[in-house]
């Protein structure tokens, strides 16, 4: 059998299991419209309630990232401050051993110079105690 006759022969038996269309009636099909409009505008109703919250939810993170920042940054203010206050009394220390030609004193004040300089204050802020301290220590001050 040729190949043209095959696909003749699978063609028949294929158009043969499907149904004709039945016609629709037009109050069905307008039924079946208005409810479909219906799921439509409760599904777009959810959906821009879903991207209002997400708007919210962006907005309030966003606000809380600011706040955070603004706080780190001044703890950092202060923890600088703190350190230059420290050096300053350090160096002035150490003006007074070289003075006095204290050479004990010279070498207890110069090993206080490098751990401090050694210390970081970034390394303070993975200490969540002392930064929870700084901020407590802010809401204070903003309550006052």
């Amino acid at each position: 059998m040729d190949l043209k006759k095959e696909l003749i022969q699978l063609g028949k038996g294929k158009i043969q299991k499907y149904k004709k269309p039945q016609a629709l009636n037009p109050l069905e099909a307008i039924q079946i419209l208005t409810k479909e409009i219906k799921e439509y505008k409760i599904v777009a109703e959810q959906e821009k309630t879903k991207r209002k919250n997400i708007t919210a939810w962006e907005n309030t993170t966003l606000e809380k990232i600011k706040s955070q920042k603004e706080i780190i940054l001044k703890y950092l203010d202060s923890s600088f401050d703190e350190r230059k206050s420290n050096f300053e009394s350090l160096f002035a220390s150490l003006d007074k051993s070289l003075d006095s030609n204290n050479t004990e004193q010279m070498g207890i004040v110069l090993n206080t110079i490098l751990d401090l300089a050694k210390s970081s204050p970034f390394k303070d802020i993975m200490n969540n105690e002392k930064l929870q301290d700084f901020i407590d220590d802010k809401k204070m001050d903003m309550e006052l």
